[in-house]
């Protein structure tokens, strides 16, 4: 498991965890938005960076 997310974690659930975990660990706002979603197809998130569903 990486950022708490388990495989089978449904989109909203996972991408909770990883604006959590994002926050838990960057405090700048502008280097959190941009790493979040370059760490989406670290973990199998890929289909929802190009959605812009933050």
């Amino acid at each position: 498991m990486r950022a708490q997310i388990a495989e089978d974690e449904g989109e909203g659930t996972a991408l909770g965890k990883l604006r959590h975990t994002v926050a838990e660990h960057i405090s700048d706002a502008e280097e959190r938005e941009w790493i979040k979603p370059r760490h989406q197809p670290l973990l199998g998130l890929t289909a929802r960076i190009n959605s812009g569903s933050w």
